[in-house]
């Protein structure tokens, strides 16, 4: 499927290998690490690969220690942080949609479909929102979606419905030459999004 998406034109990067979270106390700074590694092992040689790092979780580690040296290493590796501006609940949409077929499979899935694209529409329309509070002007956002099922049956909607609404579509080397991206918060309590 990497392989198959490359081919396509897309980029294809690195979210670990078994998509460990940094904040568990168990999953040490070298076992985080080892998992970038191993990933990259297996998706260097795709067309599409860039040195791109998403975080599970969208977590940077739950001690500046973890933050620090994942970023560090991130650094001595070569990798940008592939950050996600725009965040969603697409998998817990998901997750109903398939609780909803399981129990029957020949429902109604119309009432799913809108609440997925109302979310997906105000995620987008709140963190625009918070940009321009922010930074006082618009910036390109990298929307966090995920490889399931709520999306193979409507992501062609909501890319429709974006467009529709105003919304140009970038590549993602474009969007991440926006210097929001170069920021490295430090957050006295770290948490994801």
């Amino acid at each position: 499927l990497a392989q198959a998406w490359g081919e396509a034109g897309h980029v294809v990067g690195n979210h670990s290998m078994t998509h460990p979270d940094l904040h568990q106390p168990a999953v040490t700074l070298p076992i985080y690490q080892r998992e970038l590694l191993d990933c990259d092992a297996v998706i260097r040689a795709l067309p599409g690969y860039r040195r791109w790092f998403r975080f599970t979780y969208l977590r940077e580690g739950n001690t500046p220690e973890k933050r620090d040296g994942m970023r560090n290493f991130l650094a001595t590796q070569d990798y940008r942080n592939a950050r996600v501006t725009l965040d969603t609940s697409d998998w817990r949409i998901d997750a109903k949609l398939r609780e909803v077929l399981a129990a029957r499979p020949d429902a109604d899935l119309a009432p799913i479909r809108r609440v997925y694209l109302a979310h997906l529409r105000q995620r987008a329309q709140a963190y625009r929102e918070l940009a321009r509070r922010l930074l006082g002007r618009e910036v390109p956002q990298v929307m966090l979606l995920h490889h399931n099922l709520v999306n193979a049956l409507w992501l062609d909607d909501a890319l429709t419905m974006f467009e529709a609404g105003g919304w140009a579509m970038v590549s993602p080397e474009d969007a991440y030459a926006d210097p929001i991206h170069a920021l490295q918060p430090e957050l006295a309590a770290p948490g994801q999004s």
